[in-house]
């Protein structure tokens, strides 16, 4: 009785063809490689850098370089360009850790620029959160805290400074 159920090459059909198997075997481990290099880099390419988050409500986006850095993940922005952009929602440290300005207001969900005008590194601290800006560097924060009255220090001494969150 002859079988019916043949591959081209005469083996029955039910039969695994090891080479057929190998060659599934090979391309399916390149396309898992393929895809856990994706995983790695394209988020890494997508914030541009260095993105911290953090598991409280107020986040810090991205920390700058002097020149040209990532100030946001769509779009780079030097420190010149950033004042620029942030010009009504910054709070920056002066020679004396002097915060300016003292007071201001912003909504909830805004981003505020906390920039470091001098010449050291410093620790500036708002609500909840520190961030650790290098001289001459900012930082981008995330105002997403309920209503009410943050106090900003700046290397642990109180500057005087508040932002309301509205």
């Amino acid at each position: 009785m002859e079988n019916n159920n043949s591959n081209p090459n005469g083996t029955p059909s039910n039969v695994p063809n090891p080479t057929s198997s190998k060659k599934n075997l090979i391309i399916s481990g390149a396309i898992v490689l393929v895809v856990l290099i994706l995983l790695v880099v394209v988020p890494h390419l997508r914030k541009g850098g260095d993105t911290k988050t953090t598991s409280d409500q107020m986040t810090d986006k991205t920390e700058s370089t002097t020149d040209s850095t990532t100030a946001s993940s769509a779009s780079p922005l030097s420190r010149a360009d950033a004042l620029a952009a942030y010009a009504d929602k910054m709070i920056q440290a002066n020679d004396n850790c002097q915060m300016t300005p003292t007071k201001q207001a912003q909504l909830k969900g805004t981003t505020i620029m906390v920039d470091n005008n001098t010449d050291t590194p410093h620790k500036i601290t708002i609500g909840p959160k520190t961030y650790t800006v290098g001289a001459h560097h900012y930082t981008l924060s995330w105002l997403n805290l309920d209503p009410g009255t943050l106090m900003v220090t700046c290397d642990g001494t109180d500057t005087g400074a508040t932002i309301v969150v509205q």
